[in-house]
């Protein structure tokens, strides 16, 4: 068995995990019929496929998809009770200093699938052309400049931008993508980090001016945008990855199991043209892939979260 594990084989793992007859479920924790859902739903298909098994979806939304999140933490830890979703859902909620679990230790890291980065954009009617121009004319409005949030990746990135280059800013809460769409068209807001499809949506529409992507390289779809660290901001990253989780607890061989079915997933061609249609960038990795990006993530929210909170 040494050997087995040394090789990275999941031949013995596939024979003990799943068990023959044992439901899979996936749990999702946003609504039924959007983008997320749609994605688990394909996932879901191509476990079933690998595995045999019946693999069924479990919608559990609110509360910023921390219900599934919770719900997850307190199921047997066999392997059968899956959580997916993006860091924010897990780490998310140290903003509102109301953890109620420990987000590196109540749940064990299976794999990576992939993740999506948010573009930094302003209002075209600014006339505002690069992150320099953009930090200027903050800087300028003197704490007026509004920008909105609808997810905890948004409040992350804005954060950290604000703060590295010492700025105040307005923030403006939304609970969807799409309604600040029409805002940004109304005049109420002037910058904001977006999702790639909202933030390509309003380019399109040119109702807003991309002025920088948050990963470290370009992103492929857009690759005349500049990254934020081009654009003059040092050591600037982020993307929303997608990952799996299960409870702690959860044997190791069933985990190392998972993770082969999930990477195995991320191969997958169709899998792949999926995700850059999303669009998205294609990010397998393993279950220690996936505990040392955790670790680095909480290190970055917890400095956002310290930097919202007042200070005595």
């Amino acid at each position: 068995m040494a050997t087995l594990l040394a090789t990275g084989s999941t031949h013995t793992f596939a024979q003990t995990y799943p068990q023959p007859g044992k439901t899979i479920r996936l749990i999702c924790g946003f609504p039924t019929g959007g983008g997320a859902d749609l994605i688990f739903r394909l996932i879901a298909e191509k476990l079933k496929a690998r595995t045999g098994q019946i693999v069924i979806v479990e919608n559990k939304p609110g509360a910023a998809a921390h219900i599934s999140t919770e719900f997850v933490m307190r199921a047997p830890p066999d392997g059968y009770t899956i959580l997916m979703g993006t860091e924010a859902q897990v780490i998310g909620n140290i903003f509102a200093q109301n953890m109620k679990y420990d987000p590196l230790n109540d749940l064990v890291s299976v794999a990576t699938v992939f993740k999506i980065p948010s573009i930094l954009a302003v209002a075209s009617r600014l006339n505002v052309s690069t992150v320099a121009q953009l930090t200027d004319y903050i800087r300028a409005r003197k704490g007026e400049a509004k920008f909105p949030v609808y997810s905890t990746g948004a409040t992350l990135n804005t954060t950290l931008y604000l703060r590295m280059n010492q700025l105040d800013a307005v923030r403006v809460n939304y609970t969807a993508s799409q309604d600040t769409i029409r805002d940004m068209e109304g005049g109420l807001l002037d910058f904001g980090f977006f999702d790639t499809t909202t933030a390509l949506k309003m380019v399109d529409m040119k109702t807003m001016v991309p002025l920088a992507v948050t990963t470290r390289e370009r992103f492929e779809r857009v690759p005349e945008i500049p990254t934020v660290i081009e654009a003059g901001v040092p050591d600037f990253e982020y993307a929303s990855t997608w990952m799996v989780w299960m409870p702690k607890g959860t044997p190791r061989s069933t985990i190392k199991a998972a993770e082969a079915h999930f990477n195995a997933i991320t191969d997958d061609q169709d899998m792949q043209d999926f995700i850059r249609k999303l669009p998205a960038i294609v990010s397998k990795g393993t279950a220690e892939d996936m505990d040392r990006l955790m670790k680095d993530l909480y290190a970055k929210w917890s400095s956002a979260a310290d930097a919202l909170r007042p200070q005595n």
